[in-house]
């Protein structure tokens, strides 16, 4: 279920207290997401070498996530990914003291290297065919938001 407010996430998956750190519900929605082993072994966690296979995100976020990914890979388009920024981290919205989508795991970061926060000239603008992919599932674009555009983040959320 994709939440259409912040209010929305916080009746569907509880509080999140910023100050503390503390989500009591995480558990609940927080598993880890199983990414085939042979479909981006070019797909690194960044900063390594290690191939991206399992990533923590909020369970209503696996099958619309996973289905974009199995799009990416059935066009030939898995080359695009290069590496994972990160997903689940309970923190506030940069700038703001706004709960993030990654404090409840409905964010991730793809290729931030290439997609520089505030940026409008991404590479994913040159890859709008790997984009539309995860627009095809409900997943939302950093590089539509209105202000500040955020080109590396993808989100199932309210955004």
């Amino acid at each position: 279920m994709k939440c259409k407010t912040r209010a929305d996430a916080e009746n569907r998956y509880g509080h999140i207290d910023l100050a503390s750190g503390y989500w009591p519900q995480m558990n609940q929605w927080i598993k880890p997401c199983r990414i085939p082993d042979d479909w981006f072994p070019q797909w690194k966690v960044l900063d390594s070498e290690q191939v991206v296979k399992i990533v923590a995100m909020n369970i209503d976020m696996h099958e619309p996530f996973l289905a974009a990914l199995r799009a990416i890979k059935d066009k030939g388009l898995g080359g695009v990914l290069k590496t994972y920024d990160g997903c689940f981290n309970i923190r506030a919205v940069r700038g703001s003291s706004l709960v993030s989508t990654h404090a409840y795991g409905l964010g991730i970061d793809i290729n931030a290297s290439l997609n520089p926060l505030g940026g409008s000239n991404g590479d994913f603008v040159k890859h709008l065919d790997v984009v539309k992919c995860f627009l095809d599932q409900a997943i939302d674009w950093g590089g539509n938001f209105r202000g500040r555009k955020d080109q590396m983040h993808f989100s199932y959320s309210w955004e």
